[in-house]
């Protein structure tokens, strides 16, 4: 309990919203909603369940195999079946279940969104990700009877075959792998991102930087500055100037991109173009 206690706590210290996490700017339905432009047509799961169900299981399967995800689903089915008298006896072990369901109902709520489709655009794939351990447990309920070492070595065969012709064409094209791939290095933004880090470390800045640390988080580690040197939303000084419009004390550098915070906030403000002055890739400096 400690671990969600704190996570509760710290959202509510730093924003004023224990929720924030779930109901702020940079949350899973937030960003579905800044995207559905894009991303509308999987709405179509949302208020569905039956199709929640599938789009979550297809998204389990895209990771750990279609083949290996079918026998689990039998798995699930046989043992069910077989210990109907007993079921009270394997609650426990239900709860293997537990983050599956929440996915299907975080799918059907419309809180995320998933396209799984390699050949098109990949985006939260990784999802999938943490019901690799439930299939993995569900297997083996297939081994029941008789025939159960005849079908332990059936299905040692079937996910060897499953994840060699997964990995045929070698580990970094795995799905969730170059969903990573694909949505930083290869996108536009971060190449942005890169660049600005580049030229921040090029023109290391003399006080403090004013950013916004969700968009440029991996900027600072890149660029050699340590968040120490920042003043983002997740710090007192950036919640004084929000509420002020005073610029914290020994600000000498504010990155910006268009339509954030700080973007916002140099342009409504006449007297910090006359004090700093423009760099690059949305940074301006303040001379010495």
């Amino acid at each position: 309990m400690t671990g969600p206690l704190y996570w509760l706590w710290h959202n509510w210290a730093i924003f004023g919203d224990p929720l924030w996490f779930y109901r702020g700017p940079y949350s899973a339905k937030a960003i579905f909603a800044a995207q559905a432009s894009r991303l509308g047509w999987t709405t179509f799961v949302v208020g569905h369940p039956l199709s929640a169900l599938a789009w979550a299981t297809l998204t389990v399967a895209v990771v750990a195999g279609p083949i290996v995800v079918a026998c689990a689903a039998g798995g699930l089915v046989v043992r069910v079946v077989t210990r109907r008298r007993a079921v009270v006896a394997d609650a426990s072990a239900a709860l293997v279940l537990v983050p599956f369901a929440f996915l299907v109902w975080s799918l059907f709520r419309g809180e995320v969104q998933i396209y799984p489709f390699a050949a098109v655009a990949l985006l939260n794939v990784r999802y999938g990700v943490p019901h690799v351990a439930a299939v993995a447990l569900l297997l083996p309920s297939l081994a029941i009877g008789r025939r159960a070492r005849a079908v332990l070595v059936g299905l040692a065969l079937l996910v060897a075959l499953q994840y060699a012709a997964l990995l045929l064409e070698g580990p970094s094209q795995l799905a969730v792998v170059q969903e990573a791939v694909r949505n930083s290095r290869n996108a536009a933004p971060w190449r942005d991102r890169a660049q600005l880090a580049a030229w921040i470390a090029a023109h290391p800045p003399d006080g403090l930087v004013l950013m916004n640390g969700g968009d440029f988080g991996p900027v600072v580690a890149e660029s050699g500055l340590t968040f120490r040197q920042v003043v983002h939303e997740g710090t007192r000084e950036w919640n004084e100037w929000r509420a002020s419009g005073d610029l914290p004390t020994g600000v000498t550098m504010a990155v910006a991109r268009d339509g954030d915070d700080v973007w916002t906030a140099v342009h409504a403000d006449p007297s910090f173009v006359r004090v700093y002055e423009r760099g690059e890739l949305g940074a301006w400096i303040r001379p010495k």
